[in-house]
């Protein structure tokens, strides 16, 4: 919603800049009080023609942006649709074992069973908070 929001205000400053230029070069032409006496039907259409060509050309762009760049990973989608997940630590067998570069962080009293960080989440941004002697960079064994 919001890149789209952005691209309609970003078309209309380029478009009205393009016209701005247009125009600027139209005045500074020496003999432009002739041009605009004599053809103003090809003045009018051609500064029409870019205020609906710019925007035209560019969203088919934009709108393969949004399917296939957005779209593209799940990761992506849901960050933008539904950031309120927060992280998920249930166990994924997919790209677990032992070569990969997950990491044992505690053990579940409860289950008896380890806690392991996957691979893939151990990339994203993480706070460890503890006090003075805790061994907070210590705790990849």
């Amino acid at each position: 919603m919001y890149a789209t929001a952005l691209f309609i205000l970003f078309m209309s400053m380029l478009v009205q800049w393009i016209n701005q230029i247009g125009w600027l070069i139209l005045v500074s032409v020496p003999n432009y009080k002739e041009i605009a006496e004599l053809a103003p039907e090809l003045v009018k259409p051609a500064f029409s023609a870019i205020a609906i060509y710019v925007p035209l050309i560019t969203f088919y762009r934009f709108v393969r942006w949004i399917f296939f760049y957005l779209n593209d990973t799940k990761d992506i989608k849901d960050s933008i649709t539904n950031d309120s997940s927060g992280l998920n630590l249930t166990p994924n067998k997919t790209g677990t074992g032992k070569y990969t570069c997950e990491i044992k962080i505690c053990m579940d009293s409860d289950k008896g069973k380890p806690v392991i960080v996957p691979e893939q989440v151990r990339f994203e941004s993480t706070l460890i908070v503890g006090g003075s002697g805790t061994r907070k960079n210590n705790n990849s064994n």
